[in-house]
């Protein structure tokens, strides 16, 4: 039976007054619980964990590509952006399909997101 239903059901007031403290303290308990709990799993390292000159990367610095390779990838990149344009009069759903791959590979120039040589 829950609470309210026992509340509902109690015929004397000092009965009733007594659920209704009842009540009122489980909830003050269980809001007080939860207070505490909450900011104990919250706070991580502390506050030197917020330094960015210290703070460790995620994900882990990638595998920065030789100049040659960096090249290379560009003047792909190029290319294929050109046909792209070159394709953009057609009207062909699937050019964004095509264009995903260029921009992939212009971001991981970028940002240095190559993470295995293998990648090149």
């Amino acid at each position: 039976m829950s609470f309210r239903n026992q509340l509902s059901r109690c015929a004397d007031s000092t009965e009733r007054r007594m659920m209704s403290r009842r009540v009122r303290w489980l909830s003050v308990l269980f809001v007080l619980v939860c207070h505490c709990a909450v900011p104990c799993e919250l706070r991580a390292d502390g506050v030197g964990d917020n330094n960015p000159a210290t703070v460790r990367p995620v994900p882990a610095p990638g595998v920065k590509p030789s100049p040659q390779i960096r090249e290379r990838l560009t003047n792909a990149c190029d290319a294929l952006d050109r046909r792209i344009r070159a394709l953009q009069s057609s009207d062909s759903p699937h050019i964004a399909d095509v264009q995903v791959f260029s921009n992939a590979v212009r971001s991981a120039l970028e940002h240095d997101e190559f993470f295995d040589e293998k990648e090149f």
